[in-house]
């Protein structure tokens, strides 16, 4: 049975990566997300390191802000087994950057999560 976790390993940090992903990153959008993403060459076990990003321009107070990020971060936890298997061996750094103007609910942001990971996949395979 796999455990449903969301580990230190999966979350991006990296300073050079994050300018990269800026820099010579493929975007995808998938409302209410776009997703930057690109393939590394990185050391980790994990297949994807990502961050998850809600503009300060669109949610003045933090406790806003910071309550969709923890609706990203679930959706993403619940499922990421499957893209998992769908990217098959490609190591990936993923930003996925929050573009409503409003907090929608946790189903909503679920099914956009997970139609941007179906995106995303069919343009890594081309």
């Amino acid at each position: 049975m796999h455990q449903f976790t969301f580990k230190k390993e999966e979350r991006l940090c990296s300073k050079i990566v994050l300018d990269k992903l800026f820099t010579d990153g493929k975007s995808v959008f998938a409302y209410p997300f776009k997703f930057v993403f690109i393939p590394v060459d990185d050391a980790t076990e994990t297949p994807i390191q990502i961050v998850f990003s809600v503009p300060k321009r669109n949610f003045k107070r933090a406790v806003h802000r910071n309550q969709i990020k923890r609706r990203m971060r679930e959706a993403f936890r619940l499922n990421k087994l499957a893209f998992y298997e769908n990217i098959a061996d490609t190591k990936i750094a993923l930003m996925v950057i929050y573009t409503e103007k409003e907090i929608l609910n946790f189903k909503l942001i679920q099914s956009g999560l997970i139609k941007g990971f179906r995106k995303i996949s069919s343009s890594l395979k081309k």
